[in-house]
């Protein structure tokens, strides 16, 4: 009797389980911060972006690669010390490459988006990779952590790992 019980209660949580859709935080595009800045204020965002590390200290999340190296405003401006105190120095090793960040969104007080749209900020910041395809370092060279992981899977043994790495980034709910 118990075993019955345990297999139906056992059966319905299976089922409950698989029910379950994973709930992203709110991701919305640059165009969307910039046309609805007081609306995301402070809200815990995810962006999608490539990482720039500029010569004056500050850090960038760029809509692309493009926008990091013009003056196109589609930037946020991520906050460098908590993304320290998340990554440790290792974050300077995510320069040049196609991140998702996810952190507190604030929004420009000045309005000034001429620079920037706003700041990812807050003490949960957290910094991802974000490739989709195993030739990526063809498309984008200057990525120094994948050019590491394409290195490292030329070694005998490790054939699976840039596709296994890239399952792992899109399973990922941050």
């Amino acid at each position: 009797m118990k075993r019955a019980i345990f297999a139906v209660l056992l059966c319905y949580a299976a089922t409950a389980t698989a029910s379950l859709e994973p709930i992203y935080m709110s991701r919305p595009t640059y165009s969307q911060l910039q046309a609805n800045a007081d609306t995301y204020h402070d809200t815990h965002v995810g962006m999608m972006g490539v990482l720039s590390l500029n010569a004056d200290g500050r850090v960038y999340l760029c809509e692309s690669l493009d926008v990091c190296l013009s003056w196109n405003p589609n930037k946020l401006e991520v906050n460098r010390v908590a993304l320290k105190e998340s990554l440790g120095k290792n974050y300077k090793r995510l320069d040049r490459c196609h991140v998702h960040v996810s952190g507190t969104y604030i929004r420009d007080e000045v309005n000034d988006f001429g620079i920037r749209i706003g700041l990812l900020s807050g003490s949960l910041i957290r910094v991802q990779l974000s490739i989709s395809r195993e030739d990526y370092a063809e498309f984008n060279p200057h990525c120094d952590v994948w050019n590491q992981a394409v290195e490292t899977s030329k070694k005998p043994g490790n054939e699976n790992m840039l596709s296994e790495i890239i399952d792992r980034m899109k399973y990922t709910v941050m």
